[in-house]
């Protein structure tokens, strides 16, 4: 579909691959995956990338010869329906965490996509926020050139 060109860097109607899978442990249902990739001899997904020790797109980038570098992803709360719900045993409606998650090159191209809904007995969400280089304050901690106008006294921290 056209967000899925958009998302990958296709032109609009090029072949996309599509894998779900659904991971369990002890019996237990974990998670719902959804992976896209262009549909192309060199960047296709492969049944072989859910199968290796390490994550789906380390074994993409593996397998492709192309290094994974950075991914972008958002988290939000969804309804399960449909197969995502009867595969993660839950009634319509149930709440799950989705995260959307574009995976990019070391040359900045995004290669894969995955959507993945979380089971919601079996997830917590944690962050650590780090202040990068150059970025934007966290909280009242002054970043990088911060106006001293605006800074909290250190006593006060």
């Amino acid at each position: 579909d056209a967000r899925l060109a958009e998302l990958l860097d296709l032109a609009p109607g090029a072949p996309v691959r599509h894998i779900r899978t659904a991971v369990h442990r002890e019996g237990e249902p974990l998670t719902v995956a959804d992976g896209y990739s262009a549909d192309t001899p060199d960047e296709r997904l492969s049944e072989e990338d859910y199968r290796r020790p390490v994550a789906s797109a380390i074994a993409i980038g593996i397998r492709t010869r192309r290094r994974i570098l950075r991914a972008e992803q958002t988290l939000e709360a969804v309804a399960a329906s449909g197969e995502v719900a009867r595969l993660l045993d839950l009634s319509e409606g149930t709440p799950v965490i989705r995260a959307r998650r574009v995976y990019f090159t070391a040359k900045d191209r995004p290669v894969y996509y995955l959507e993945v809904q979380y089971h919601p007995s079996h997830y917590d969400f944690n962050v650590d926020l780090v202040l990068r280089e150059g970025g934007a304050d966290i909280g009242f901690i002054p970043g990088p050139g911060a106006d001293p106008e605006l800074t909290v006294p250190e006593e006060e921290r």
